[in-house]
């Protein structure tokens, strides 16, 4: 089956297209745009339960992943990668992480480094599990700095399972060490993508 890449995007830059690869885009929603009732009622739940008030743009940020897994649910693919916008992407990529998928069939495969984890040596802890081309693909403990929603793929089960722990009340889209507590998945990582440099 083809790949199905969900991209949280207005816009889609230029790219070589393939015909194993279906693209689809997420309009994100843009949290500062919320009435104040509705951002109430979305953030005070997790201000009550973890002492942190979730931003506008956090909010808005786990309902665009939400209307992606959502997308992914009303469709006939078995699962789907999920990029945003910062992240740039060739078809060799594409294809290397299509032919991973189609060999292990993934629930949840986090799929790119972020510079900042090298400049403040700042990793997540896992093992090493098989090379796959050039890529090293690791078996992830998720309790600990563990992050990002920048790129990774999740199976049809796991986005039902990701729908189920926001339904209940929103989280950061990247509070994985949460989500996993709840699973019994096993995240993967493999290091295809990777994030813009930033500042901070």
């Amino acid at each position: 089956m083809s790949l199905l890449v969900l991209i949280i995007s207005d816009a889609l830059a230029d790219f070589t297209g393939d015909s194993n690869i279906r693209y689809s885009l997420i309009p994100p929603i843009q949290g500062r745009k919320l009435a104040a009732e509705e951002y109430y009622r979305l953030s005070r739940y997790y201000l009550y339960n973890y002492g942190y008030l979730l931003t506008p743009s956090e909010i808005g940020c786990c309902l665009s992943h939400n209307k992606a897994y959502k997308f992914l649910l009303d469709s006939s693919f078995d699962g789907a990668l999920i990029l945003e916008s910062d992240i740039s992407f060739t078809l060799p990529q594409l294809n290397s992480l299509k032919s991973l998928v189609d060999k292990i069939n993934p629930d949840f495969l986090h799929c790119g480094w972020h510079p900042n984890s090298f400049k403040h040596n700042i990793f997540f802890q896992g093992s090493f599990m098989f090379l796959h081309g050039n890529y090293k693909v690791f078996k992830v403990i998720p309790f600990r700095n563990f992050h990002g929603t920048y790129a990774y793929y999740v199976s049809r089960n796991t986005a039902q399972m990701l729908l189920d722990f926001h339904r209940s009340s929103i989280h950061k889209a990247d509070d994985w060490h949460l989500f996993f507590q709840k699973c019994t998945i096993t995240p993967l990582f493999v290091g295809i993508f990777s994030h813009p440099i930033t500042t901070s």
